[in-house]
């Protein structure tokens, strides 16, 4: 999901989250950012963690964020 969407989605995980609860981001411009979702995702669907519907979403955001043109190394 864009910054954008996540901020004017009011069911977004972002917006979700209470205001004093610990979050972690991985932008585009991480080279890690893909394969640290593909992970999480495969260990949340092989725990059952999560709905189907979530475990596809992140594999189709590790996708996008795998495709960001913006890569920074550093």
């Amino acid at each position: 999901m864009k910054k954008s969407d996540e901020l004017s989605d009011p069911r977004s995980c972002l917006n979700k989250a209470d205001d004093d609860e610990p979050l972690f981001v991985l932008r585009g411009s991480d080279p890690a950012a893909a394969d640290t979702v593909r992970f999480w995702a495969t260990l949340s669907s092989h725990a059952g963690y999560h709905l189907r519907e979530k475990i596809e979403s992140a594999f189709n955001a590790a996708e996008a964020l795998e495709n960001w043109p913006n890569k920074d190394p550093n």
